[in-house]
């Protein structure tokens, strides 16, 4: 009888892994697409605009615990600072 108690635990648990998995690819989905739009609007020269939309990734992923798509948001807002600074804009902000 413990068993089937241990089986079903184990069940319910790897449910709820699989759906927290599925959170975390749609957040990681998300934040790819963001990033992609970032890029498209760079080649634009729109870096302000990629710049504050690279924000909501590093947002996301921070509080989704995603570090590698925190840092390629912050590598996409550095891009952008370092372009407004070449003069095609007004300076971003520093962070």
């Amino acid at each position: 009888m413990s068993n089937a108690k241990q089986t079903t635990g184990a069940a319910s648990g790897s449910a709820e892994e699989t759906k927290q998995d599925k959170a975390i690819i749609k957040v990681e989905d998300e934040c790819r697409s963001i990033l992609k739009r970032c890029r498209q609007l760079m080649a634009q020269q729109k870096f302000s605009e990629a710049y504050f939309l690279a924000d909501e990734v590093i947002i996301k992923a921070y509080e989704n615990k995603l570090p590698g798509l925190k840092r390629e948001g912050q590598l996409v807002q550095a891009d952008c600072r370092q372009e407004s600074e070449d003069g095609a804009e007004k300076p971003l902000p520093r962070a």
